[in-house]
């Protein structure tokens, strides 16, 4: 991400062709795995095709003079906890549109810097590997929480319709982060607390998902499944355990039911 310490051109390509060079002479079938971050044109070139595959982070380009590529999906900078994503435009499989019209595009990849936050998110992107083609979001939704919660009560489809189409998963929003990088677990509260004055990331593109909205798919969503997920547990395996144990797992797992508290004050 820095400036070269030469004059550019001949350097860079001086550089591309040392590193090819010793890869091969470790191994005659290694293939260079270069991420699209800060990818320099001459080192680029200076490797044959075919021994070069870029791992295009964002998933913004579909050319790279001429080398394979993986069409990527970012989408966390810093383990950044709030809620966001167009699923939307995930479920519309671009990774399939762009394989089908770029042969250089053999493959689709996943790079966030963390993945605990938004698992609906992930598993939407990870499920367009096995299609050749876009889901009804909608549909994709109800059987979601059905896998998820082991039900698709009526208050949980009404709450991911909210996320969907006025809440944090609307158009859009891929590249929004609104919270700190300091945080707990994911949770709508945070959600509303970083609105009201979190820090928000470098490209950040548009105004975040509504307070009051979030509020009401807090409202909705919450009561409704806690319950559900705590009834559907099986407690069995813990029976077995000393007492203290068994108790320090049980304090782990409530804490994750338990809206998270800021580390630090917004200003």
């Amino acid at each position: 991400e820095s400036s070269p310490p030469k004059p550019r051109a001949q350097y860079l390509d001086a550089v591309g062709r040392a590193i090819h060079g010793l890869r091969k002479e470790v191994d005659p079938q290694a293939i260079w795995a270069m991420q699209a971050w800060s990818i320099r044109k001459e080192i680029a070139e200076a490797v044959p095709r075919g021994d070069l595959l870029v791992l295009d982070l964002s998933g913004n380009r579909n050319k790279f003079w001429g080398h394979n590529f993986i069409k990527g999906q970012l989408h966390n900078f810093g383990g950044r906890i709030n809620l966001h994503g167009d699923l939307r435009e995930v479920a519309s499989n671009p990774f399939a549109t762009t394989a089908a019209k770029v042969p250089q595009c053999v493959g689709m990849g996943l790079f966030p810097e963390a993945i605990m936050q938004n698992p609906v998110f992930y598993e939407c992107v990870l499920d367009t590997t096995w299609r050749d083609s876009g889901a009804d979001i909608d549909e994709w939704l109800k059987s979601y929480a059905t896998r998820r919660y082991g039900a698709a009560p009526a208050k949980a489809d009404a709450a991911w319709q909210l996320l969907l189409h006025e809440g944090p998963y609307k158009p859009g929003t891929s590249d929004l982060e609104y919270s700190s990088m300091i945080a707990q677990i994911s949770a709508l509260q945070e959600e509303v607390r970083s609105l009201e004055g979190g820090t928000a990331s470098p490209n950040q593109q548009s105004t975040p998902p509504n307070a009051t909205r979030i509020s009401q798919i807090r409202d909705i969503e919450i009561p409704a499944l806690r319950k559900q997920e705590l009834a559907s547990i099986d407690w069995r395996p813990l029976w077995g355990l000393p007492a203290a144990f068994a108790g320090l797992v049980l304090l782990v797992f409530l804490s994750f039911f338990k809206s998270p508290q800021p580390l630090t004050k917004h200003a």
